[in-house]
């Protein structure tokens, strides 16, 4: 049995080791940027399709958020999005 710590080298670039972790926290920051950059270019009062999706899933977590840690709990909502991104996207 083998555990390792540091993160599995995929491939350099130039003397740039790239690790698995470091990819899949590419992957992850490409596809926030472009889904903020896709709802953003297209923001409409009233939400449709992709617009409407992402604001349905915020505003189901901020109401979580809320539910468990009061008011304070809607300040770390983006936050809490970002680490599961992070986490679960690999």
């Amino acid at each position: 049995m083998e555990i390792s710590l540091a993160g599995q080298i995929l491939f350099n670039i130039g003397f740039f080791p790239v690790t698995n972790t470091i990819l899949t926290s590419w992957i992850v920051t490409l596809f926030l940027i472009l889904s903020g950059l896709i709802v953003g270019l297209n923001y409409k009062k009233l939400p449709a399709g992709f617009q409407q999706f992402w604001e349905m899933v915020y505003e189901y977590l901020e109401d979580l958020a809320v539910s468990v840690a009061g008011e304070k709990g809607r300040d770390y909502v983006a936050l809490a999005i970002t680490f599961f991104c992070l986490y679960f996207i690999k």
